[in-house]
């Protein structure tokens, strides 16, 4: 299978995805500034939704600058996330309709859970054929998916501050991902 189409595939879905979510934002209902903060959390919503789809793209694009061979193995869990992730905007969708509701909040964050695990898969997919390719520590991911069970607790109580921790639990993997890959320690 040819590589480079996988990645041109997955770069033109991941650009569908990002439209998608941005033609969904609520428009202000009159020229006022005040009718533009009323749609606060939609925004919120969208540039979080936003910052997590850009980074794992790159994510995506850092492991595959490695990856030398791939296989129908690879195609189907590289799909498989491409499904879970075209589901993200139908989810931020709905925490836009609904905004201070339990229920969008949590399945939104069990779409992100289930994405993360996708990603998980398409790893273990990859280093099947590539095991010079590094995955994160077993304690690292055992913080992240924890973090986002503990964001997903808090969410099922309260989904405004569920919504909040997001942002919070998506910088921390950032930081444990890559601190491995780059040392971020001397820069730190």
């Amino acid at each position: 299978m040819n590589k480079a189409r996988l990645e041109a595939f997955t770069d033109a879905i991941i650009a569908i995805v990002l439209t998608l979510l941005v033609l969904d934002l609520p428009r202000p209902q009159t020229p006022s500034v005040r009718a533009l903060f009323a749609e606060w959390q939609s925004i919120y919503v969208y540039i979080i939704t936003f910052t997590l789809l850009i980074s794992i793209w790159l994510n995506h694009h850092d492991l595959f600058v490695q990856v030398k061979k791939i296989d129908r193995v690879v195609f189907w869990a590289n799909s498989f996330w491409l499904l879970c992730q075209s589901f993200i905007p139908f989810m931020a969708s709905w925490i836009t309709k609904f905004p201070h509701s339990k229920w969008p909040a949590v399945f939104y964050i069990l779409t992100g859970f289930v994405w993360m695990l996708a990603y998980q898969l398409l790893v273990a997919a990859v280093r099947r054929l590539n095991p010079h390719i590094h995955r994160m520590s077993s304690p690292a991911l055992s913080v992240v998916f924890g973090g986002l069970l503990v964001v997903l607790t808090v969410a099922l109580i309260n989904p405004d501050v569920g919504l909040f921790l997001i942002p919070v639990h998506a910088f921390a993997s950032v930081i444990l991902a890559t601190k491995r890959k780059w040392h971020l320690r001397k820069y730190f």
